[in-house]
């Protein structure tokens, strides 16, 4: 099936399909497991347009979407540079979301897009990719650790006005290469 799959990049034209798929795979992932109004705060300053927008017109802002048959079944966000918090010092490329809709996925949508992530990356000359997991998604935590990704760190994530914690994950580039 991947075979089927295009990669493509997004542009200002692409938001309402954007906001769109970010809010169901959101939505879909992570309501029933947070308190309805915070989560209903979240959407509200993530995904709205505007705040989408402006995502799409940063210059260090890189979208792209999976799609097969026209059809959008999941969105990639990297972000160039990104340092991490716990050494600014390395080059970073930080893979900030991987969504794809539930009935897409075990398409291997995710392993495109991390292919994807390691092209851009190599592509900026960065060291390495960073990412951060909510400690509660353990399905994502075994995936990126199997992809090579290691835990290096913690930080906190605002989900409406609710703190939550995420685990940091890091690869350098050179040991995806090859």
């Amino acid at each position: 099936m991947q075979n089927q799959i295009t990669l493509r990049r997004l542009g200002e034209a692409d938001l309402p399909s954007l906001r769109q798929i970010s809010i169901d795979t959101f939505v879909e992932n992570y309501a029933h497991l947070n308190d309805p109004e915070v989560f209903q705060q979240h959407l509200e300053r993530n995904f709205s347009e505007t705040q989408l927008l402006s995502e799409l017109q940063d210059a260090s802002a890189f979208f792209f979407f999976a799609e097969h048959n026209g059809q959008v079944l999941g969105y990639l966000k990297l972000a160039y540079p990104s340092p991490m918090e716990h050494d600014p010092s390395i080059d970073s490329l930080e893979l900030v979301r991987i969504y794809v809709q539930p009935s897409y996925q075990k398409w291997g949508i995710g392993k495109l897009f991390l292919e994807k992530t390691i092209e851009t990356a190599q592509a900026l000359g960065a060291a390495g990719i960073w990412l951060g997991v909510w400690q509660k998604n353990t399905k994502a935590q075994e995936w990126y650790q199997r992809q090579g990704f290691r835990k290096v760190a913690t930080h906190t994530f605002m989900l409406g006005d609710e703190a939550q914690e995420d685990d940091v994950y890091w690869v350098e580039v050179e040991k995806l290469k090859g």
